[in-house]
C-alpha cells in the first residue's frame, strides 16, 4: 500500500509539493459526502488548510487534520488484512488528543472487502459505523478511480496532471484484474451448485449441437438448395 498511500497523501495535503492547495482534497471530500449519502457530512471549509500525514500518528495510513477535526484513511488497495481492532484503535487514538474524527475512509481494491469487525465490541461497531465510508478503488461508479480522474482533469500544473493520469491507468488496470478474478470465482462457485451443474450439462449439450448437429443441418440445407436449382 505504500505507493498508493504516498501518492494519495501527497495530493490530499493542502501544503503538499503539488502546489495546488486544497484543490484535490475538496474533490475527495465531495466524493466522501456523496458516498456517505447523509450519514457523514464533512465540511470542506474545515479542512481548507489541513495537513495530511503518513503513519506519523500510531501507524494510521493517512490522517488529514486541521488540529480540531480529522479524517482517517485506511488504505487496503493491496487487500491486506485488518490488524487487531484496527479502526476502533485509530479512532480512539485520534479522539484521545481532543480531535473529532468526522469520517473514517476504508479503501479496498476488492469491491467485496469490508472492515473485519470480529474483534470489535458493540460500542465500537456503533461508533465506527456512524463515521465509516467504504470507498472502493474501482467499481465503475463513485470510486477512488473516479476521484483520480477528476483530480487529473482539475489539475492546473502539467506535472500533477501527468502523474495523476499515469496513476489512474494503474488503478484501472488493478481494478479490472480484481473484477475479472471475482467474476471467475463467481462462475466457479455457480458451477459447484446443483443449479450450476444443470446449467453446465445444458451448456455442454448446446455446445455439442452447435459444433456437430448444426454443421450437418446447414450442409443438408445447402445440398437441397443446390439440388432444387438443378446443380
Amino acid at each position: 500500500e505504500n505507493l498508493h498511500s504516498d501518492i494519495l497523501c501527497e495530493f490530499l495535503n493542502t501544503k503538499g509539493k503539488h502546489g495546488e492547495g486544497a484543490r484535490f482534497l475538496k474533490l475527495f471530500i465531495k466524493l466522501i459526502n456523496d458516498l456517505a449519502n447523509g450519514k457523514v457530512s464533512v465540511n470542506e471549509e474545515d479542512f481548507e488548510n489541513a495537513e495530511a500525514i503518513r503513519e506519523k500518528v500510531n501507524k494510521i495510513d493517512i490522517l488529514i487534520s486541521n488540529g480540531k477535526k480529522a479524517i482517517i484513511i485506511e488504505n487496503k488497495i493491496n487487500n491486506a488484512g485488518d490488524m487487531h481492532r484496527q479502526l476502533p484503535r485509530y479512532n480512539e487514538q485520534v479522539t484521545f488528543n481532543n480531535i473529532e474524527v468526522v469520517a473514517i475512509v476504508y479503501l479496498p481494491l476488492d469491491q467485496y472487502k469490508t472492515p473485519d469487525q470480529t474483534d470489535w465490541n458493540d460500542g465500537e461497531k456503533v461508533a465506527i459505523e456512524d463515521k465509516l465510508v467504504i470507498l472502493k478503488a474501482f467499481n465503475g461508479g463513485n470510486d477512488y478511480y473516479s476521484w483520480v480522474e477528476k483530480a487529473t482533469k482539475n489539475a492546473e500544473k502539467c506535472n500533477n496532471k501527468e502523474i495523476l493520469n499515469q496513476y489512474s491507468k494503474l488503478i484501472k488496470k488493478m481494478g479490472n484484474q480484481i473484477m475479472g478474478d471475482n467474476k471467475l470465482n463467481e462462475l466457479n462457485d455457480m458451477f459447484l451448485t446443483d443449479n450450476g451443474k444443470c446449467l453446465f450439462e445444458s451448456y455442454s449439450k448446446l455446445k455439442e449441437v452447435i459444433e456437430t448437429e448444426l454443421p450437418k443441418r446447414r450442409a443438408k440445407i445447402l445440398c437441397d438448395e443446390f439440388t432444387n436449382r438443378g446443380f
